[in-house]
């Protein structure tokens, strides 16, 4: 899926951008260097980095639950 979003206004270190009739925040730091109002930029695809933190984090969360907890939904 390709995307376009232009950039509406600069505002500090926040660029504001327009994607169709969506409006949003961008942190400017992650524009392209020398991005200015009214640029328009293609977002092709966004993909997941594996990170093995959640794996992590998980594991150690198990780990600390004595099972105890029982939610009778």
């Amino acid at each position: 899926m390709t995307t376009s979003f232009t950039i509406d206004r600069i505002e500090g270190n926040i660029a504001i951008v327009e994607c169709g009739d969506e409006t949003f925040e961008l942190p400017k730091a992650i524009l392209p260097e020398g991005s200015n109002e009214g640029d328009t930029f293609l977002l092709q695809r966004l993909s997941p980095i594996p990170d093995d933190t959640n794996t992590a984090r998980l594991e150690r969360l198990k780990s600390q639950d004595s099972g105890d907890d029982i939610i009778d939904l």
